[in-house]
């Protein structure tokens, strides 16, 4: 995508030979030559640059939908349930949780699929 500007100085270095346009803003007083450093006082025109700019591509957003393993606040999402019920959920000796990272310091998570099912078991049973 093509982006206009208008309202542009076009300049020549004194020093470096170097032209470039800049979009002057109000209450600047000093322009910089990109090519030396040095303060260029005069522009020899004005114009309209155009900018490429590309377009951002939009975030990868995961909902609990695309999620195969389920942590204690999926599954409050999940269900519409508080937090609390589902850590009891995911302590159940039955319930087909994995530990990740230690036993006592570490995560339950479960994978999805198999939770849905277990959660059905236990419906009826």
């Amino acid at each position: 995508m093509d982006t206009r500007v208008r309202g542009v100085l076009i300049f020549e270095c004194n020093y470096c030979k170097t032209f470039f346009s800049m979009v002057m803003v109000q209450g600047q007083k000093n322009v910089y030559c990109p090519g030396c450093s040095q303060i260029v006082k005069n522009s020899i025109g004005d114009g309209v640059t155009t900018y490429n700019i590309q377009k951002t591509p939009e975030p990868i957003v995961i909902s609990n939908q695309d999620k195969l393993y389920l942590n204690a606040t999926d599954i409050h999402k999940l269900l519409g349930i508080s937090k609390s019920t589902a850590y009891e959920l995911l302590r159940q000796k039955d319930c087909p949780t994995l530990n990740v990272g230690g036993e006592k310091g570490g995560r339950k998570l479960v994978k999805k699929d198999e939770f849905l099912i277990w959660l059905e078991t236990k419906k009826h049973g």
